[in-house]
This record gives structure tokens, C-alpha cells and sequence, in this order.
């Protein structure tokens, strides 16, 4: 009886694995709200991806979430701050974050594939900022 039940556990396991590998991940995430003005968050991403990569010598790939609004707005103020933007596999990728911990606080979480990881909070409304915090996973290469 015992033979039995390991071919069919390892049957479940490898069919749950295929689920898994096979799920389509989003990199950037982004809360979807028609209340709020998403421009200081770009503002803020903007500004701190200008402290570290030197907007005219910088290509970036920015990984889209599922708000083109945002994805569009944040696309058009890294170029107007100089950057070009491309999917080439040497350009620096940047993923974020933005969602809510209540109907108060919320938070920005951006990392890039450089070693940046920065995280910013901010109040609603009027998106004032305050809490923000760099760790840098190893030397971020500019």
C-alpha cells in the first residue's frame, strides 16, 4: 500500500510545481485609485533614481504593473528627466511597489537590478512624504 502512495504524492507535487513555474509574475505593483494623484510617487522615484544614475548616461527598463496610468506617467517624467528607456538586457532594470497600509499610510518600494533598494512612506491626502530608508543589497553600479 505504502508503494502506491508515493508515486501519487510525487504526481501531486510535480503537477502543483508546474502550476507554479508556468503563473505569469508582475514585477511592479501599483494600487489602482481614481482618488489619488499618482504624480508625487513618480516625483519621488524620479528623484531618487537621478541620485544614483546620472539621468544622460543611463538607460533604464522600467517593469510595468498592471496600472498603464501610472506605468505611462512614470515613463514620461523619466524621460523628461533625461533618461532613455529601453527592455535591452544591459540597461537597469527598476521594479516598484506602491500600495496602502490603511486608508492613511501608504508606501513606495523601488529596487533596481543594480543593488538599490529604497522605500518611502507617505500620507494621504496631499501625498505628504516622510519614513524613507535605503538599504543597498551590495554597491549599486552606476
Amino acid at each position: 500500500m505504502r508503494v502506491i502512495k508515493i508515486p501519487i504524492f510525487l504526481f501531486v507535487v510535480l503537477t502543483l510545481m508546474g502550476c507554479v513555474s508556468t503563473t505569469p509574475k508582475k514585477e511592479s505593483w501599483v494600487l489602482k485609485s481614481k482618488e489619488n494623484n499618482p504624480a508625487p510617487c513618480c516625483d519621488v522615484i524620479i528623484d531618487r533614481l537621478v541620485l544614483e544614475y546620472p539621468p544622460a548616461q543611463t538607460t533604464l527598463h522600467l517593469s510595468k504593473s498592471e496600472n498603464l496610468d501610472f506605468d505611462k506617467l512614470l515613463e514620461s517624467k523619466a524621460r523628461k528627466a533625461g533618461y532613455k528607456i529601453s527592455q535591452r538586457r544591459e540597461s537597469v532594470k527598476i521594479s516598484y511597489i506602491i500600495d496602502m497600509m490603511d486608508e492613511h499610510i501608504g508606501y513606495i518600494h523601488l529596487k533596481s537590478s543594480k543593488g538599490l533598494v529604497f522605500n518611502q512612506m507617505f500620507r494621504l491626502p496631499n501625498y505628504l512624504l516622510y519614513g524613507n530608508y535605503t538599504k543597498q543589497i551590495s554597491e549599486v553600479k552606476k
